[in-house]
């Protein structure tokens, strides 16, 4: 699941697709950047996620002391999750966090899918609860992630809590 997530992140984020260009009217011939790292998302469209990542790391090092570009940190972290390297994902994620308020929701959504989709429920959750003390209802998903997590743990009883959550708030109208 997290796969597919980090690809709609990256074909929206990096791969300035076609679609953008088929617009009529005022707009012809609008055309969105090319990807900032082209050699690295060429990669990943082929399903290189390591190999992507490798380029990516050969291509834009970062050096000591010096903040890699917000752009280039958001796409090591999807290709790190790509790569199956959740725990170092997360890490970058947290990175996002820190440096972009206007990312913040999406970066933690990706860090709950990424810790309940490598088995650590308990890690996901705590994110999870920051999201859901904003809006509940928006991140149902992730509640229902966290709970399967639970439960792939052997944690029936707070899998359990958190699918009540969800059905109570399901049953409400919300």
């Amino acid at each position: 699941m997290q796969r597919g997530f980090c690809h709609g992140l990256l074909a929206w984020l990096l791969a300035a697709g076609p679609a953008f260009g088929q617009e009529t009217g005022a707009v012809d011939g609008l055309r969105p950047p090319p990807p900032v790292y082209p050699a690295a998302v060429a990669h990943l469209r082929a399903g290189r996620a390591g190999a992507a990542l490798a380029t990516l790391e050969r291509e834009a090092p970062t050096h000591s002391g010096a903040a890699a570009p917000l752009e280039r940190t958001i796409l090591r972290a999807a290709l790190l999750a790509e790569a199956g390297q959740p725990a170092a994902a997360e890490s970058a994620w947290r990175e996002v966090i820190a440096r972009a308020v206007f990312m913040r929701t999406f970066a933690r959504r990706a860090i709950v899918a990424t810790a309940a989709e490598r088995g650590a429920p308990a890690t996901a959750e705590i994110v999870l609860t920051e999201l859901i003390r904003s809006d509940p209802v928006r991140h149902r998903d992730l509640i229902l992630r966290v709970a399967d997590a639970h439960l792939a743990v052997g944690a029936p009883d707070r899998a359990a809590t958190l699918y009540r959550q969800v059905l109570a708030a399901t049953s409400t109208g919300a």
